[in-house]
């Protein structure tokens, strides 16, 4: 699932500070790993920037953060 401006992402989040492929969310097995896309200023779980083209596993109330929009992991 991708994250950015563009149309063509899954989810799409209309701010300046969002790169037009910014991250990604990705089911491998039974769970779901974050990945920034080189974007420009950065993807942020739970406040700490997390390296660039690095999976993440996430956890049931993670907060993702991209641009100014922080979304929850359910």
């Amino acid at each position: 699932m991708s994250i950015g401006r563009s149309p063509d992402c899954e989810i799409v989040i209309d701010n300046k500070l969002v790169s037009r492929v910014h991250a990604c969310i990705q089911k491998i097995k039974d769970d779901y790993f974050l990945k920034d896309e080189n974007s420009t200023n950065g993807t942020f779980l739970n406040g700490h920037r997390i390296p660039q083209e690095k999976y993440v596993k996430l956890n049931s109330g993670d907060k993702i953060t991209v641009g100014s929009v922080t979304m929850i992991m359910a």
